[in-house]
């Protein structure tokens, strides 16, 4: 493994500076050739890539309190590969399979830590232009010091990703991204470069919210892997669930979530207005179950909220234009008041 010098970074810098302005009709184009050229270069997951062994240590800080986990995966190609996170208490377990995984089930929702884990990780669909979104012209921003070459990932009017690489080696070193569950951005940086093959992986991960929960990954390993399915472990289908998935997911879009009226005799809960926090799956009709209320954790309200959701509409995620469920955080506005 090696990283990626700050030499080069402000080398890269200087050439970006030093080029005359491009023609407003060729950004756009230089845009979708910046993207495509890093998804080749960072997308380890790619039909064709090295079979790898990437392990990888997590922290999730929140104010004062600190949760530590571990990431590994084994993959030897899209539909066969094997992978474990576990965070604290929590604990998922997936394998590849052909159109999708197999994922043994949780007792416990997947709470808001494990999503942000997940996009964290998630390299390529940080740079992944949905079907509906436009890339902007590339544009030199300064960020913690450097110039990087940017490309903002737009549907209509309003800002979905911003995503900002070296000018010289078109890695990924900055992203800005909608928070799981929220309307929010999460800011993501990526330092660092890990060879496989003739593809690169960051070393190390860091993303940071408004509300102060942050992730750092750091790859602790990165190796080729030699070897057939066979050595992989496989889950047992009778006691996992087959969750249908692809790479080019259009995610679930809410249609009607109206916000939440909680009726409770306790005054000390009463409040006007706040933001509730769910954990929720999306089946492939638009519908929602599994719900369950992550914040605030008062036990009084978890059965108002799975109430309210029955009533909730989505457009259901889309895998090659079949519907599929997904696993989901959902927030929504609530107000807690008395009986009248």
């Amino acid at each position: 493994m090696k990283s990626v010098s700050r030499f080069a970074l402000v080398l890269g810098a200087a050439l970006l500076m030093s080029l005359p302005p491009a023609r407003a009709d060729d950004q756009a184009g230089g845009a979708l050739a910046l993207l495509a050229r890093a998804h080749q270069l960072e997308d380890i997951r790619a039909d064709g890539a090295v079979p790898f062994v990437l392990r990888a240590q997590i922290k999730a800080t929140h104010g004062k309190q600190r949760a530590d986990g571990t990431y590994n995966l084994k993959w030897l190609d899209p539909n066969r590969w094997h992978e474990e996170l576990f965070m604290g208490d929590f604990r998922r377990i997936r394998d590849g399979v052909e159109g999708g995984y197999l994922q043994v089930p949780n007792p416990e929702p997947q709470r808001e830590v494990i999503f942000r884990v997940d996009q964290t990780l998630d390299i390529t669909k940080a740079m992944q232009l949905d079907p509906k979104a436009q890339a902007r012209d590339v544009r030199r921003r300064k960020i913690h010091g450097v110039v990087l070459a940017c490309v903002e990932l737009r549907g209509g009017s309003s800002l979905e990703k911003e995503v900002c690489f070296d000018p010289t080696s078109a890695l990924l070193v900055h992203s800005k991204l909608k928070c799981p569950g929220w309307e929010t951005d999460c800011t993501v940086d990526y330092a660092g470069s890990a060879e496989l093959g003739d593809r690169r992986f960051p070393l190390q991960i860091r993303s940071r919210s408004p509300d102060e929960l942050s992730i750092e990954v750091t790859v602790t390993s990165l190796k080729t892997l030699s070897g057939s399915a066979a050595s992989l472990p496989a889950a047992d289908p009778a006691r996992s669930e087959f969750w249908r998935a692809c790479r080019d997911e259009i995610p679930a879009k809410a249609v009607n979530v109206p916000p939440l009226v909680i009726i409770v005799k306790d005054r000390d809960l009463w409040r006007p207005v706040g933001v509730a926090l769910l954990y929720a799956r999306i089946e492939p009709d638009g519908t929602v179950s599994h719900v369950r209320l992550l914040a605030p954790d008062v036990l009084q309200f978890q059965s108002a909220a799975r109430n309210a959701a029955t009533g909730w509409e989505f457009k259901p995620a889309m895998c090659s234009a079949e519907p599929v469920r997904i696993e989901s955080l959902i927030a929504v506005t609530f107000a807690v008041g008395g009986p009248q």
